[in-house]
């Protein structure tokens, strides 16, 4: 589903999901972005 310029996975109860997997963990700590791109890193500086 896109909701303006983003895509996300499900609507639940009338709230976006977007479900994001990991593979840099310390403990039981999930740690973000593992592989960072370009695209990604800019849109979530410029809070989008």
């Amino acid at each position: 589903m896109k909701v303006g310029d983003s895509r996300f996975d499900f609507l639940v109860d009338g709230t976006v999901v977007e479900v994001k997997g990991c593979s840099l963990i310390q403990g039981d700590i999930a740690l973000f972005p593992d592989a960072p791109t370009e695209r990604g890193g800019v849109r979530h500086l410029r809070g989008g």
